[in-house]
């Protein structure tokens, strides 16, 4: 036969005989509290209320409070006969859902510890001689000791994920600066490629060394150089930049069909534009920082040698200390 989860099934068949089984034989029953009732009511120091199978105990949270406004019990129940809530009312805590110390489904009432712990809070005994509220004072020390090492426990954790992105965070600046430097570096490399080598092409025409013929070392032999790179040729033309405002005054040539070079004592820019950043034409931004650094670009922003850059837009953009169409630029 199933069983009617009403109200009064459920205080008279499962909380009262629960009741019973701790120890208790009379009870207070539908206790009058400012014009509501009570359902149970110890000793005007345990209050019990109860709801049928099917509600749910959170909405009745509120009215349990009230009554524990007017009765100031030392514990509080709010049961539908499925889960138990136990409240300490006097708990100092801002919120009254804060008070609760113990939930349970009936279920769990088949547990040795729950029985023990529930015992300690509402076995006749111990409320007779008022130990109980010894217990609660416990549990709720107990649980601010969990809160506390789980708040701690978040807190470390959080910090620990924030330390994690600091390093990463360092990690992709050491990266854009190693990536910045291989750029550069790569810069060098086709500076040397593209440039002539006349101290070698005179000890060939001074000595009649023919071209073909590797020279030997005695100990080991030395490999054949790489040929020399020789521009494709350009229209003639000789550009130029000329922004008094910025004060520059540019001249270049058109190396081959992409490159661009811009010729000694061409002067660049007095100032970068607040725009001009990393990333910006292939590298132009750190470029023209370590070609000031080199020497290269001196100290009156002059070019000291020709210098070929791997577009006329980088040049601009180098020249001008900001980001810039070279086409456009270069006239």
């Amino acid at each position: 036969m199933d069983f009617d989860g009403n109200e009064q099934n459920v205080k008279y068949n499962i909380v009262l005989k629960l009741f019973n089984a701790f120890g208790y034989d009379r009870l207070d029953l539908e206790h009058a509290a400012q014009g509501s009732r009570v359902d149970i009511n110890i000793g005007n120091k345990i209050i019990i209320e109860t709801k049928a199978f099917d509600k749910n105990l959170d909405s009745y949270v509120s009215q349990l409070k009230q009554y524990c406004d007017t009765e100031r019990p030392f514990l509080a129940i709010l049961t539908n006969g499925k889960q138990f809530r136990f409240y300490s009312p006097l708990m100092r805590v801002r919120d009254f859902a804060d008070t609760l110390i113990y939930e349970f489904s009936i279920k769990d009432f088949a547990k040795d510890e729950v029985v023990e712990r529930i015992s300690k809070i509402i076995g006749i005994e111990n409320f007779k001689n008022e130990t109980y509220i010894i217990f609660i004072e416990e549990r709720e020390k107990e649980l601010r000791q969990i809160k506390e090492f789980i708040n701690d426990f978040d807190k470390r954790k959080s910090e620990d994920i924030q330390k994690i992105k600091n390093d990463v965070s360092q990690l992709e600046s050491e990266i854009e600066k190693l990536n910045s430097g291989m750029r550069f570096k790569q810069q060098e490399i086709e500076q040397i490629k593209s440039k002539q080598q006349p101290e070698k092409e005179g000890l060939y025409e001074k000595h009649f060394v023919p071209r073909t013929i590797e020279v030997q070392s005695i100990t080991k032999p030395i490999p054949t150089p790489s040929p020399i790179i020789q521009p494709i040729p350009t229209d003639g033309k000789t550009y130029v930049i000329d922004s008094p405002k910025k004060g520059v005054k540019a001249y270049g040539q058109r190396y081959d069909s992409q490159r661009f070079k811009v010729l000694k004592g061409s002067t660049v820019s007095i100032s970068l534009d607040d725009s001009f950043e990393k990333g910006v034409a292939g590298g132009a931004y750190e470029l023209r920082n370590e070609l000031e650094k080199s020497g290269i670009i001196n100290a009156d922003r002059q070019f000291t040698e020709d210098y070929t850059f791997n577009s006329i837009s980088q040049a601009a953009c180098v020249v001008l200390g900001g980001s810039r169409s070279g086409p456009r630029e270069w006239k």
